[in-house]
């Protein structure tokens, strides 16, 4: 059967075993095989996966801290192969010449990762104008859904140096161009990307002397980077979406490290209520013996 409610056993999906890399990896990436039974209905971008692939290839013995630096790793594989192609464009000078030297990591005192972001925001629209039509982009882009779709659409124009036939040289510097209207002189990367956190069954409404919302704070995250985190609409709604629970352990012991933000209690009377915040924030992990 081919229908929704279809069963499948394990051995129709697609399988591996003992790679030659002597390792998997995944982020939510597509890992289809096109004869085999669909696994992933909106797979993500994949720089995340690759940026894994790439750290493992290049260290071996890994402890429990580098599999924290994992998940604290802003390093973008997309400004890496995206910058070169930009180049003919960027002056030697100002912001433009920081975005060039820049060391391609989000950290919210950046600038240059302040144009990127922006940049890479005007390219997925000039890119969806093209496509869709200036008229249509706006409306069809507003849904964070869609708008994935249309940062997919990019990410393949960037891949195939082109965009519905045309060259992408003109996408580029037309993206570029209207990044450098927005940037506004002294913007950093944290003016642009902030993580809130607002109680689910309040949606913000309450006053914030109560201090059951998490007010907006700068952070590092990115939607194409290890530490992953985006700033959408959902539903008409604000979203923030990002790393949820962190949690690493060396499976030869019985001590657990992770930050689970908010805190271990959903009872806005308790003061566990928010007590993994700031760890959240600032990257602290708690130590558990099990």
């Amino acid at each position: 059967s081919s229908g929704i409610n279809a069963e499948y056993g394990g051995e129709e999906y697609k399988r591996s075993s003992n790679p030659p890399e002597q390792f998997y990896a995944t982020a939510n990436n597509l890992i289809q095989d096109k004869n085999k039974p669909c696994v992933i209905t909106f797979a993500a971008i994949s720089t995340r996966v690759d940026r894994i692939s790439s750290i493992l290839r290049n260290k071996s013995n890994l402890t429990v801290e580098d599999m924290k630096s994992f998940q604290s790793d802003t390093y973008s594989i997309l400004a890496e192969t995206t910058i070169p192609l930009l180049e003919p464009y960027l002056s030697h000078t100002g912001i433009e010449q920081e975005l060039r030297i820049w060391d391609r990591r989000f950290q919210v005192d950046s600038r240059p990762a302040a144009l990127w972001f922006l940049f890479f925001e005007e390219l997925v629209r000039a890119v969806g104008e093209r496509i869709v039509g200036k008229e249509m982009y706006p409306s069809l882009s507003r849904e964070v859904m869609n708008k994935y779709n249309f940062i997919k659409f990019a990410v393949r124009a960037l891949e195939r140096r082109e965009v519905a036939g045309d060259p992408l040289g003109p996408i580029l510097e037309l993206a570029l161009a209207r990044s450098k209207e927005r940037y506004t002189e002294g913007m950093v990367y944290g003016d642009l990307r902030k993580y809130f956190s607002n109680n689910l069954f309040f949606s913000g409404k309450l006053p914030a002397w109560m201090g059951l919302d998490v007010s907006p704070v700068p952070t590092n995250s990115g939607l194409e980077v290890l530490k992953v985190g985006t700033v959408d609409t959902f539903s008409g709604a604000a979203c923030v979406f990002t790393q949820t629970w962190r949690f690493v352990t060396d499976m030869s012991t019985n001590i657990v490290h992770s930050i689970l933000p908010g805190g271990p209690s959903g009872n806005i009377f308790s003061n566990l209520y928010k007590r993994e915040i700031e760890n959240y924030i600032h990257e602290v992990f708690k130590v558990l013996r099990m």
